[in-house]
């Protein structure tokens, strides 16, 4: 089972492979001499020219622009379109308010606590 793993035939069969494919590839050379054409600045100058022209014309500051009319938002109403979802069965009882005459008097819980305690001793 714990054999020992040894590499050297796939290696030397890959050798063989690429020593192959070296023969029968097309060579392709530069040449000697020949350099990579050059980027000319006036190509990269104009546009860059052109950018910042561009940036100065519209970042420039105009004033004050002036308004041809006022428009008065007071007297608008704006209604969201999902408001009737907030419109629940028994809504209308949340925009009442109880009358507090109609409660019953709230025991007061201090007279009660010093009752005790003297009935206590």
């Amino acid at each position: 089972m714990s054999e020992t793993r040894n590499d050297n035939d796939l290696r030397e069969r890959f050798a063989v492979q690429r020593e192959e494919e070296a023969r029968i590839r097309p060579h392709f050379e530069v040449p000697v001499g020949r350099r990579p054409p050059r980027i000319n600045p006036a190509w990269v100058a104009v546009p860059a020219a052109a950018a910042v022209a561009t940036f100065w014309f519209v970042g420039r500051d105009r004033g004050e622009p002036e308004a041809p009319y006022a428009i008065d938002l007071s007297s608008t109403a704006w209604v969201a379109p999902t408001d009737f979802l907030l419109e629940t069965p028994g809504s209308d009882l949340f925009a009442m308010l109880p009358s507090i005459g109609d409660m019953p008097p709230i025991p007061d819980l201090n007279a009660t606590e010093e009752g005790t305690k003297d009935s206590a001793s």
